[in-house]
């Protein structure tokens, strides 16, 4: 016995399966150089489990004296909101500290370290830094392929919805003319 299911159970099984591929966007993943490219808000939830590693990630940064910090949205860093941030320590690489850089989104590269003593940053007010930046550079916004990735789910979803309303309209048409 074979079973066969409609178009719309099919098309139900399809979407299902590409809202569950669009999660994945946020996950962390790990590279053969020995970087993990993560998100800001992972590091700032689990920073024991960055501790020591080479990590990679996106955030509002803010170079300026006595703030030179990473923080995840840029209204944290207008509030100063430094438990959702990370110092950024060019101390040890000089020559990666970024010119003519005030404020922005950026990509970082380099060492995680949690501090749950004695802070990081100035007066020690960070609970991490990020340290031997190997890699700064500015983006225009970090979400920009993932708002693109959002609109050709939404594109998806009113053509799934469009081929149920045809499907739907289509098999009222047949019922009558019978």
């Amino acid at each position: 016995m074979r079973i066969t299911y409609s178009p719309l159970v099919r098309l139900g099984s399809l979407l299902a399966i590409l809202c569950c591929c669009r999660e994945l966007h946020g996950a962390e993943i790990p590279s053969r150089d020995g970087i993990t490219y993560t998100s800001i808000f992972r590091l700032i939830a689990n920073p024991a489990e960055y501790d020591g590693k080479v990590v990679h990630f996106t955030g509002y940064a803010v170079i300026e004296f006595e703030n030179t910090a990473v923080y995840a949205m840029g209204d944290a860093a207008e509030n100063g909101d430094v438990a959702s941030s990370v110092w950024l320590d060019f101390s040890k690489v000089s020559s990666s500290r970024p010119k003519h850089f005030h404020t922005g989104y950026a990509q970082i590269t380099g060492t995680f370290h949690q501090h749950l003593e004695r802070g990081a940053g100035h007066l020690g007010l960070w609970p991490a830094s990020v340290d031997q930046v190997t890699a700064f550079s500015r983006v225009d916004h970090p979400y920009n392929f993932f708002g693109r990735l959002d609109l050709v789910f939404f594109l998806l979803l009113l053509l799934a919805l469009g081929a149920i309303w045809l499907l739907k309209s289509s098999k009222g048409r047949q019922q009558t003319c019978r």
